[in-house]
């Protein structure tokens, strides 16, 4: 093995531990400090599902999936708002 798989391999790794460190953050103040359903956490969900998808960790991305849905029925018309925001600035 090369001295850059070798290195391409630490960095996936630390990007997988650096992930699961953010996780244990996130889900620490989901029971600790925030709402669990505020409309600052559901702004990071989306970025949390999708990193969490890259590490392969399925449970955790359906639990934060099951939390981004609860999420959305508990703050359904602000999140539309936003959601529409968003869109807009896309364009």
């Amino acid at each position: 093995m090369t001295n850059l798989e070798k290195d391409i391999q630490q960095m996936e790794a630390e990007k997988i531990r650096l992930v699961e460190e953010c996780y244990q953050c996130f889900d620490k103040l989901m029971k600790d400090a925030l709402k669990s359903t505020s409309i600052s956490s559901f702004i990071h969900l989306d970025f949390m599902i999708e990193k969490v998808k890259e590490t392969g960790n399925q449970e955790r991305v359906r639990k934060l999936e099951e939390l981004k849905k609860r999420a959305i029925e508990e703050n359904r018309g602000l999140v539309e708002r936003i959601c529409a925001y968003v869109q807009q600035m896309k364009i």
